[in-house]
């Protein structure tokens, strides 16, 4: 933790006459009770009718008759989580019917997502005569001309971004074509299966059996993170509803996942996203789709277990494989001559696994708080990649403005996929990144957190906290609430699991105590002691334990309160001053410190270079200067300020010890320079200003 992120809220008027779950569907556009009561229903009788799909009657006749006939129906799906829920989804239904059906899913490594030529070929060897796309398929033109070319019929079902041209099939179902008819454009691919499966059913006198599919729905669509909105909402609360209480309906492989992460019986959303998600992923990531899908097909405990277990292992190789290139990308992308002035960061590797270089890329954005794009060899001309962004950037936008040296690419706002030859490797990064230059400043890369609103100690009560569950399931456009509450004390700061999460207490102004949790937050823990005045951003959740149940503040972030002092409070106003040619002097004065307050010592110059030396060898440390100032004062038992430090860390500029990127409001970059001889501190300007100055006092 070097960098402060920034806490936005939004502007609204908090109606303290409503509850807190009615107060936050206020702010998000929920303004009047009948719209809040039918958002905390998620009612099945709100779903949308599938037959507003305008090509939905003629997906349903195409496939009845084809099963009718007897014909094989070949599904094909996709190797992300989406795409093999899907597929599972729609093999399970065609069973029910009992028509005659097979399946085949891309090899990712092999491949590459959709349908390729290579598809197509095992598509014909195949016999079938109907081909179904799931999660896939609406930019497969001249692959599904092939197919309608050997009197092969297909029906597309996706949820992808649509391109000008459509495909020549019997029936396009994708609530992101402009005149599909549907009213709901944020399916996830499995939501899109959900609405044929649901029409067939309706067609076919079925008895709603489709409601049984509603697990497999709810997580595909977690794992694809649409929003959580509209149908999604009632497809995944349903869903999870169906899991928890523990229906007959719910698959053996699904519940042969839940076991293996010990969470039969209290699955939510989150986890849902956080640990059968990653499993499934896992397959298609490092190439062995088959345990997956055997799993979501399955109704025998004993083989779901077996292949429960596979997907464990699966993804624990995936858990290394990540870690590792996450390693070699940081080194790359730090070793680029002008990394810190690139707003899109590109890094390439022909060894990288592709597989799981979208992953790492997710990882960077958070790390970077940029947009980041990772291509691996693919046959040693060419590289495919992943590419993430952060804020509201248009990564898809910037792939466009760069088209002219791809060879493809696709994907969403958020993320997308690409293929470049190793040639256009470098022009293509330079595009993407004089794109960017234009859209993203440096306040826009700043890492910032998203609050709701503010809350009174009032507020902090067990039932508000039970008031918010209404709002679940959170996810995507739907996420958990998020509140700020300012000057808190502390009472406890203890390092809890092992060393990697902290326990702590804070007092409120009537003296209350409240308990909280800093999951991951160790790392702050140089920066905080008990008596610290803290500033809290927070969710409020219920911690249950033998049968009681009792508040508890789950901290995303604490920063120290305001002083009132602008010394402490905005320290970059007096370096800001410093480098506008104010003396020492006059800034002792404004701000009614002594000299000596503000003029480094000898041991504090050894302290900052050795902790520079200590924490950023072979990196780049961007940071905030207060932040780093604690550091380095915690660790030496000194007190250096943000001032000083800048100070500091000019001097060091000159003495070509470190190379140092100045951002806005006291932040910088910092590389720690190779250094070849003995450097005399004291020949540089910034020190000699400072001693002369000094010495006037």
């Amino acid at each position: 933790m070097f960098l402060q992120r920034d806490w936005l809220l939004a502007d609204y008027n908090n109606d303290n006459n409503l509850n807190l779950a009615d107060r936050i569907l206020c702010l998000r556009g929920y303004e009047t009770g009948l719209q809040r009561e039918a958002f905390y229903k998620a009612d099945m009788n709100n779903l949308h009718d599938p037959f507003l799909f305008k090509d939905m009657k003629k997906a349903c006749e195409t496939i009845i008759r084809h099963g009718r006939a007897g014909n094989l129906i070949l599904v094909h799906g996709d190797y992300d989580a989406d795409g093999l829920t899907s597929t599972a989804l729609l093999i399970r239904a065609l069973n029910r019917y009992g028509f005659k059906n097979n399946w085949i899913v891309p090899d990712r490594l092999l491949d590459g997502y959709g349908l390729s030529d290579s598809g197509v070929d095992s598509i014909l060897d195949s016999g079938a005569s109907l081909v179904i796309t799931v999660d896939c398929g609406i930019a497969s033109i001249s692959e599904i001309d092939r197919l309608n070319d050997s009197g092969i019929e297909v029906i597309v079902t996706d949820h992808h971004e649509c391109r000008p041209e459509l495909p020549r099939a019997v029936a396009l179902l994708n609530p992101k074509i402009p005149d599909c008819g549907y009213p709901f454009a944020w399916l996830a691919g499995v939501g899109v299966t959900l609405k044929l499966v649901q029409a067939l059913d309706s067609v076919l006198g079925g008895n709603k059996e489709w409601r049984s599919d509603l697990p497999l729905a709810a997580l595909g669509t977690v794992a694809d993170v649409v929003p959580l909105i509209d149908e999604n909402r009632i497809i995944v609360r349903q869903g999870v509803s169906l899991i928890n209480s523990q229906d007959e309906t719910v698959s053996a492989g699904i519940c042969a996942m839940l076991d293996m992460c010990q969470k039969r019986n209290s699955i939510s959303s989150s986890a849902m996203g956080f640990t059968l998600a990653p499993r499934l992923n896992a397959a298609g990531r490092m190439g062995d789709i088959e345990p997956a899908l055997r799993l979501l097909l399955s109704d025998d405990p004993v083989k779901s277990e077996q292949d429960a277990k596979l997907l464990n292992e699966l993804n624990r190789q995936r858990q290394t494989l990540e870690q590792e290139i996450m390693q070699e990308a940081v080194a790359n992308i730090e070793a680029t001559p002008d990394f810190s002035d690139r707003k899109i960061l590109v890094a390439a590797d022909q060894n990288w696994h592709p597989g799981v270089i979208g992953i790492v890329c997710s990882r960077l954005v958070e790390q970077y708080n940029r947009p980041v794009i990772l291509l691996a060899g693919d046959n040693g001309t060419t590289m495919r990649g992943s590419c993430r962004t952060c804020g509201d950037f248009d990564i898809l936008a910037a792939l466009e403005a760069a088209a002219e040296y791809t060879i493809n690419f696709g994907g969403h706002k958020k993320a997308a996929g690409l293929e470049v030859s190793n040639d256009q490797l470098q022009a293509f990064a330079d595009a993407v990144n004089e794109y960017a230059a234009g859209i993203i400043d440096d306040s826009q890369a700043r890492p910032a957190l998203y609050a709701d609103m503010y809350l009174d100690e009032s507020d902090l009560t067990l039932e508000n906290a039970e008031s918010l569950s209404l709002l679940e399931p959170y996810g995507e456009a739907n996420r958990q609430p998020l509140f700020v509450a300012l000057g808190f004390q502390l009472v406890q700061w203890k390092l809890v699991g092992n060393g990697r999460h902290v326990k702590l207490s804070v007092a409120g102004k009537n003296g209350r105590v409240y308990e909280g949790i800093a999951f991951g937050m160790s790392e702050a823990d140089e920066l905080f002691k008990t008596g610290d005045m803290v500033d809290l951003l927070f969710s409020l959740e219920i911690n249950e334990w033998q049968g009681r149940k009792s508040l508890q503040l789950q901290i995303r972030d604490l920063r120290h309160s305001l002083s009132g002092e602008e010394f402490s409070d905005k320290p970059w106003l007096a370096d800001s001053k410093y480098r506008d040619k104010w003396s020492l002097g006059q800034i002792a004065q404004h701000y009614d410190k002594p000299v000596s307050y503000l003029l480094p010592q000898a041991d504090e110059y050894k302290a900052v270079y050795q902790y520079i030396k200590t924490r950023i060898s072979g990196s780049v440390l961007e940071a905030d200067l207060h932040i780093l100032a604690r550091r380095i004062s915690a660790s030496y038992k000194i007190n250096v300020t943000a001032f000083k430090l800048a100070r500091i860390i000019d001097v060091f500029s000159e003495s070509r010890l470190v190379k140092v990127q100045w951002l806005e409001k006291g932040r910088c970059r910092l590389t720690l320079l190779e250094v070849e001889r003995k450097v005399k501190l004291e020949q540089a300007p910034s020190y000699q200003r400072l001693q002369a100055e000094g010495d006037k006092i």
